[in-house]
């Protein structure tokens, strides 16, 4: 498997602080699937809507909940939110863990997308689904949280990244 943390040493040194230590670079993906922004949900189905196979708002939700389980759970600029947004801006970002921080570099110019504390990081878990093998969950300190998929058949990208946040 490809080591991106070492195809891209010199370019990932250059963006870190003095004395900081890259543990983890890897590509992760973000997949919208149920999110739980602090706003009411729809309202339910109603009796009529079932009978005539009608999708309301409320059964959408569900259905897409029961698939692909709660992506984000949060508020409107959450950190949980940022992440997500800085994880789609490119096809080509990936997850840095240092020593000191979780960031969102592009590598097509290797920029930094966003970045926050190590410490902000509460708690990750791998929660794997179906087509999702290296899915994890992390949640954060303002108490947000939100689901990444690291690998889809394989989840030893997974498994680096729980390490890498688990380690300190």
């Amino acid at each position: 498997m490809l080591d991106t943390l070492k195809v891209f040493r010199s370019q990932i040194e250059a963006l870190l602080q003095p004395g900081e230590r890259a543990l983890f670079c890897g590509m992760a993906a973000y997949f919208a699937g149920h999110e739980e922004l602090g706003v009411a949900a729809g309202e339910g189905a109603d009796a009529v809507d079932v009978l005539l196979g009608v999708a309301s708002p409320r059964m959408l939700e569900r259905a897409d909940q029961l698939v692909t389980g709660t992506s984000l759970l949060g508020w409107p600029g959450c950190r949980a939110q940022q992440l997500a947004a800085a994880v789609r801006r490119t096809t080509q970002s990936q997850l840095l863990v240092t020593d000191r921080r979780l960031a969102v570099l592009d590598t097509t110019d290797f920029t930094l997308l966003w970045d926050c504390p190590r410490a902000d990081v509460l708690r990750v878990r791998r929660r794997g689904r179906l087509g999702q093998a290296g899915r994890v969950v992390l949640q954060l300190a303002d108490g947000s949280a939100l689901a990444l998929v690291l690998g889809t058949l394989g989840t030893g990208r997974a498994r680096r990244l729980v390490h890498a946040l688990e380690q300190g």
